[in-house]
């Protein structure tokens, strides 16, 4: 049964000092459809948000993103994982020079760690400092 949803609003501020600190408001979210919320699976892999807040994605190539997030998917607890290059390529529709480029990057910004055949996730670097 769907139910009608209000759209997210602000309140007005009521402190001027918080909105001239810029303070952020609660925003209060509800699913679009309540009956169709995910349930997280036994074998659940998770990409740590600070790839996104720590600005880390900014540093990447799109192909880059595709293959840490692939890798993070499909490795296990330690981030370990040994899919063929070939198999990677059929996933994600790389050729393979385009993999070798996505693993490269991934290595020199201290994502990843390849010996063939295992990739070894790393825990994410400290966020780049942007001026």
């Amino acid at each position: 049964m769907k139910t009608e949803l209000e759209p997210c609003r602000r309140k007005p501020s009521q402190s001027s000092k918080r909105a001239k600190r810029g303070a952020r408001r609660k925003i209060f979210k509800q699913p679009v459809d309540p009956e169709r919320v995910r349930t997280i699976p036994v074998q659940f892999g998770a990409v740590d948000r600070q790839l996104v807040y720590g600005k880390h994605i900014r540093s990447m190539s799109t192909d880059a993103i595709a293959l840490y997030v692939f890798l993070q998917c499909v490795g296990d607890a330690e981030g370990l994982s040994f899919y063929s290059d070939e198999r990677i390529c059929e996933y994600l529709h790389f050729s393979l020079n385009g993999l070798w480029k996505a693993r490269e990057g991934l290595v020199q910004g201290g994502f990843l760690l390849y010996s063939q055949p295992i990739y070894q996730l790393l825990d994410l670097p400290e966020p780049p400092r942007w001026e």
